[in-house]
């Protein structure tokens, strides 16, 4: 998780913002455990998260896309 101490102190203050995280399983570049971490840390915090993990790598397929798409719609 990059730069995790100023997630860990800013992120309360986004209590109840609503966050769209998405993540390859097989992603070479970042690896997921970093964007679970940020996932964790954000809930923790009281953020809503929407977690979208797909098996793929370093991409943005179009199920992610739609639901993105989903997830503004309820925003």
């Amino acid at each position: 998780l990059i730069c995790e101490d100023d997630w860990r102190r800013l992120a309360t203050a986004r209590s109840g913002l609503p966050v769209f995280i998405s993540h390859g399983s097989y992603d070479p570049i970042l690896p997921v455990s970093g964007a679970e971490a940020l996932r964790d840390l954000l809930s923790d915090a009281g953020c809503q998260v929407t977690w979208a993990r797909f098996p793929g790598s370093h991409e943005i397929p179009e199920e992610v896309l739609e639901a993105w798409l989903e997830f503004l719609a309820e925003c």
